[in-house]
């Protein structure tokens, strides 16, 4: 018979390694990032103010599922709102890990959390794919009203078995393209492609490739992430020392003349590279440098026997470029059937939410001063 087993100590997610992993690998949404050298890194950075919530479903002495939670809480209009989540937050894929009984330990994960104290459940990042979506779509809860969204799409490229076959699946244009302008970068310079480890250690290896990434972004006037997040910069520090320990660590370069103008930060795990973050000098965007690189990368990966390159999210048009396939990430969310908890619910879901959340001028404030005290007064 199943059990419920939580855990909310960060010494106990650290005992948990080897069989986190194990469970894991006999999912079959198993991925890069609901490894627990992904997970209990981001927890290390990110998790404070935040409660840990991991719940394990245990079929005797043996973990057949985990749900890796926190809990957390917001202000909404001046108002608590408690939610439990995922880990989020820079983090491309999010799931429940079920590995046997796979249908019975998620309705149990949820028939447990249904007795907490919360008032919205989000499950955001789910690829619509996963197994979980098809058990969450069955499964309807009477004390909370549930929403089904897409919350990002992710472009991928299954890979062929030789280089040759897969540029002859690319448009006639983007053929042209890449051949004229790496036959122009070479014309100017010695142009070279390059792995962590052939240039420098991977400290400053990293650092060149936070140069470049920032480089691009303030290019366009934009802070670029690590400027946004002080702490992300620290967090793939040490998730990248954790990668390359294992193994699952790809950053790669373009170089014109020794110097990096073009970085990618890649993970390889079970035949899938990952292209997490890029970045490049724009003093050579005229080149198409950031193309040029994922052009290396392709080669490589189809030699080394990847099946599938992944963009992750974002549906930027330099990744329809390369492929016209892409798959749903999808958000799940359970609301309590409250006024607070449906006011968040329809605020975040409104077209226009991103426009208030950015906006700071005075008719937006004396509208939101308007609401909290409409609220207010229905709350209390």
């Amino acid at each position: 018979m199943l059990r419920i087993k939580e855990l909310n100590e960060y010494d106990q997610f650290i005992d948990l390694r080897e069989q986190w992993n194990d469970v894991l690998n006999k999912s079959k949404d198993d991925n890069i990032f609901l490894t627990w050298e992904w997970l209990s890194t981001w927890w290390k950075h990110y998790g404070k103010e935040k409660k840990l919530m991991i719940l394990l479903a245990e079929d005797g002495e043996k973990i057949v599922a985990i749900a890796p939670l926190m809990y957390s809480i917001y202000r909404l209009l001046g108002f608590k709102l408690r939610k439990i989540e995922f880990f989020a937050e820079h983090t491309d894929y999010c799931n429940f890990i079920l590995a046997e009984k796979k249908a019975e330990s998620l309705k149990l994960f949820l028939k447990y959390l249904d007795k907490l104290s919360w008032d919205c459940l989000e499950l955001r990042e789910i690829p619509e794919n996963a197994e979980s979506i098809t058990i969450l779509r069955k499964i309807r809860g009477k004390t909370q009203i549930q929403n089904e969204t897409v919350s990002s799409k992710c472009p991928y490229i299954p890979l062929s078995v030789s280089w040759d076959g897969f540029v002859k699946e690319l448009s006639g244009n983007m053929r042209r393209n890449l051949r004229r302008r790496m036959r122009r970068l070479e014309e100017k310079y010695k142009v070279e492609f390059k792995k962590q480890n052939e240039i420098d250690s991977l400290q400053q290896d990293m650092k060149t490739f936070f140069y470049l990434h920032q480089r691009r972004w303030q290019s366009k006037g934009r802070e670029g992430s690590f400027v946004a997040d002080p702490k992300f910069q620290d967090f793939l520090l040490d998730v990248s020392e954790c990668f390359a320990e294992k193994r699952w660590l790809n950053l790669y370069f373009l170089t014109a003349n020794n110097e990096p103008i073009s970085a990618a930060l890649c993970f390889e795990y079970s035949k899938t590279l990952y292209y997490y973050h890029p970045g490049f000098d724009p003093a050579y965007s005229k080149y198409g440098v950031g193309n040029l690189l994922i052009m290396h990368l392709l080669q490589d990966s189809i030699q080394k026997g990847i099946e599938k390159f992944d963009f992750l999210k974002g549906d930027e048009s330099y990744k329809r470029d390369w492929t016209p396939l892409s798959r749903n990430n999808l958000e799940v969310r359970y609301v309590r059937n409250r006024l607070l908890p449906i006011l968040y619910d329809r605020i975040t879901r409104s077209e226009r939410y991103d426009w208030i959340k950015r906006s700071n001028n005075s008719f937006l404030r004396k509208l939101k001063h308007t609401a909290r005290t409409r609220i207010h007064s229905l709350v209390v």
